[in-house]
């Protein structure tokens, strides 16, 4: 089982990466003026972690490429 403290960073870190992917978003839909998509915006939670999976072995350790989350955005 996990540490008190190890939970508490995991959620962080997921409520982290929620909002800097959410807030790229509502800035792509701001410029591009997309009045609908800002409005399901903001029904959505950067506390959500169903799209996450917790299990398996992750390296966090050496990564010479760091994630850009604007390749991401196209898919979300």
């Amino acid at each position: 089982m996990l540490q008190q403290p190890s939970v508490i960073l995991l959620a962080n870190v997921v409520i982290a990466l929620n909002s800097m992917l959410l807030s790229a978003l509502f800035q792509l839909y701001q410029r591009e003026g997309n009045q609908k998509a800002l409005a399901r915006l903001k029904k959505i939670s950067a506390v959500a972690s169903q799209y996450i999976h917790f299990l398996g072995h992750y390296n966090f350790c050496g990564n010479a490429n760091p994630i850009d989350l604007s390749t991401l955005l196209p898919g979300l």
